[in-house]
Order: C-alpha cells, then structure tokens, then sequence
C-alpha cells in the first residue's frame, strides 16, 4: 500500500506521523487489497481536520475527522474509515 501524509498550515511532527502511519496499516486488517491511503491533516486555529482517502480498485472511500486534538482526528477519520471497508468487502463478497 502506497502512504502519503501531507500537513497544512503546521510542521508535522515524527511521532504524528508514526502514529498516522499505523493507523492507516491497521487498515489491512479489513481488506488487504488497499492501493493506496493519502492522509491530509489541517490545523485552523483551534481545529484540528483531519481527512483520509483510501484507493481500493475502482473505489475512492473518504473519512475525516474534526475535533481540537489532532490524533483524535486522525483516529476517528480511520474509524469512519474502516466502516466503509468493511461494508465495500460485504459488497464484494455477493
């Protein structure tokens, strides 16, 4: 899976981007056949976005997250992620 993580309007930091890194490698877990994740992170004063875009074959599944702390953000746009994959793999699957 290709990763990409860009930052806007602040340096991101190694243990963000760690931590961005294995949430979007937990993703495997629900459907093994991602090509690529590309997480865009954003702070605006006092809120922190962030939005995820997972490539699975003909499929753009999108979750963000929007709260004052950028982990919880990155944690809940994986987890409206996840949903989404699982539900694509149920699709598959019929």
């Amino acid at each position: 899976m290709l990763k990409k993580i860009s930052a806007r309007h602040f340096d991101l930091t190694d243990e963000m981007k760690t931590t961005a890194e294995s949430e979007m490698d937990g993703l495997t877990r629900y459907f093994e056949n991602i090509i690529s994740a590309e997480l865009v992170l954003d702070m605006e004063r006092h809120r922190r976005k962030a939005e995820l875009k997972v490539k699975v074959y003909k499929e753009v599944l999108t979750g963000t997250g929007d709260t004052d702390d950028m982990y919880s953000s990155i944690a809940l746009a994986v987890d409206k992620v996840k949903g989404q994959l699982k539900k694509y793999k149920g699709k598959l699957k019929h």
